[in-house]
């Protein structure tokens, strides 16, 4: 999950080969996995940041599924 925000748009990501949060949520019905983790997040967001868009963005019926992997 590389892009979160309005700063990249959903073509901009796909231009370059990655994935925006916009694109996921729609399909998160169509999951049926226990957790789904986001890695890659780009390095314009602080991890800080990128949480708490996930938490404003994700469903709230989503929300104990979805889990961010800090980079090490």
């Amino acid at each position: 999950m590389t892009y979160i925000d309005e700063k990249k748009s959903t073509s901009e990501a796909r231009e370059w080969g990655h994935t925006h949060l916009d694109e996921v949520i729609p399909r998160l019905h169509e999951l049926a996995c226990e957790q789904i983790v986001f890695i890659h997040k780009s390095r314009r967001y602080s991890d800080e940041y990128f949480n708490q868009i996930l938490n404003q963005k994700i469903p709230k019926d989503w929300q104990a599924r979805v889990k961010f992997l800090p980079e090490i």
